[in-house]
């Protein structure tokens, strides 16, 4: 890490095991979350930054406004939502080979693609989870797919392709989590999206972790087959299951949002898991159901592919963005 000096802006004041982890590895940490963005501006000016990463995008908390009075040379979004696509003041998109050609067509005059080719994300492995478990299929006899339970990204379209996924597999279930606690609000408005009677006794719930917190395990051992929102489905919750040996399904779309799950997959080198379609979507749940003792294998084999897969090598994607910041400041030299 010679090559550059990290000054990290913390926006919000809480801190996990993963900021503590970043906090360690950084030059130095200024809280601003109770800071206006005037004087914010201010600090950052004074602070001669080269390189402005916003990760927060439009998130509660932002300070996403920062970019547009263009204080860095260079300005890039990452992570959340917008990921700095046609946001006031990115002049840089950090793509991979996957998602290139969509944010090409996306970005604003005046903004560059920069393809990393790795991926868009990495991780160490997840040393607080256990072994996988046998899939759940071998013992209940039926395939439990799994599927996030956020409203902002179960919309009807997607209820529709589950709906029609269970009535081509009519022993199989859906259990709905991912998420700490499904209130029963929620609940009523999803049993009422899945109310068709040829289905609705086959949707469960589970709702907080009972065994690790945070980790959502007793979800991932109590599914089969993860189903991904291809409305933007949620990065955590996909890498996790994937860790835990469960097959994600995905649908590529036309945004950044509907892509990145695909990247994941690419990464994870299981691009077959990805569909562009929903009859392939709902073709390739069938398809993977079909057969317990394969899918089996595949959830005992799962992890250590992943070990060895770009997702999962942290010193490469650092390198990866590394080569890909040097390029960013050069071009901006170029044009002086």
């Amino acid at each position: 890490r010679t090559k550059f000096k990290v000054i990290i802006y913390k926006t919000s004041v809480a801190e996990d095991a993963l900021f503590t982890q970043i906090k360690n590895n950084v030059d130095l940490i200024r809280p601003v979350f109770d800071i206006d963005p005037e004087t914010l501006s201010v600090i950052l000016t004074n602070d001669k930054i080269d390189v402005l990463i916003d990760l927060s995008g439009y998130s509660d908390g932002s300070q996403y406004t920062i970019l547009k009075q263009g204080i860095a040379p260079i300005q890039i979004g990452h992570l959340r939502h917008p990921y700095g696509i046609d946001a006031p003041g990115s002049n840089f998109i950090i793509s991979d080979n996957f998602t290139a050609a969509s944010d090409k067509e996306q970005v604003s005059d005046g903004c560059e693609i920069i393809t990393t080719g790795d991926g868009l994300y990495a991780f160490e492995p997840f040393t607080n989870f256990p072994d996988p478990i046998p899939s759940p299929a071998l013992n209940n006899g039926f395939v439990t797919f799994g599927c996030y339970c956020d409203l902002a990204t179960l919309t009807p379209e997607v209820a529709t392709s589950w709906i029609k996924i269970l009535q081509d597999i009519p022993t199989a279930h859906l259990l709905f989590g991912g998420v700490p606690n499904i209130c029963n609000l929620v609940k009523e408005i999803v049993v009422g999206m899945f109310s068709d009677k040829s289905v609705a006794n086959r949707i469960n719930f589970l709702d907080a972790d009972s065994t690790q917190l945070g980790t959502n395990v007793d979800f991932y051992n109590s599914i089969d087959i993860y189903l991904d929102s291809f409305r933007g489905g949620t990065t955590k919750t996909v890498v996790e299951s994937l860790w835990m040996g469960v097959p994600v399904i995905t649908m590529t779309g036309p945004d950044r949002s509907s892509l990145i799950s695909g990247s994941v997959l690419t990464a994870a080198g299981k691009s077959d898991w990805i569909t562009t379609s929903t009859s392939a979507y709902g073709k390739l749940a069938k398809s993977l159901s079909s057969d317990i003792t394969s899918l089996s294998k595949v959830r005992k084999n799962l992890r250590s592919e992943l070990e060895n897969s770009s997702l999962f090598n942290a010193d490469q994607m650092t390198r990866s963005w590394e080569a890909a910041l040097i390029s960013c400041l050069e071009k901006t030299q170029n044009k002086k």
